[in-house]
């Protein structure tokens, strides 16, 4: 009982942690200073990432791509 219980919890959590946050982000541009400035002032959804070769990436909120080209682009 116990063991089904776990097995059942640990499925649940991994579920839960394979939801990727770049899911609902798309690459957009290599990472600057000028450019984080311009898109925290624009108040738009963005993460950084590293990139395959080290450089570090900006992935914004797909829902916001349009504000993303008028603001930044």
């Amino acid at each position: 009982m116990i063991r089904t219980f776990v097995g059942l919890a640990l499925i649940i959590f991994l579920i839960g942690c394979s939801n990727q946050p770049t899911a609902d982000y798309e690459y957009w541009k290599d990472k600057t200073q000028n450019l984080v400035f311009r898109l925290n002032k624009a108040n738009i959804d963005y993460i950084i990432k590293e990139g395959e070769d080290g450089t570090q990436e900006v992935w914004v909120n797909k829902e916001k791509f349009e504000e993303v080209e008028e603001c930044c682009g």
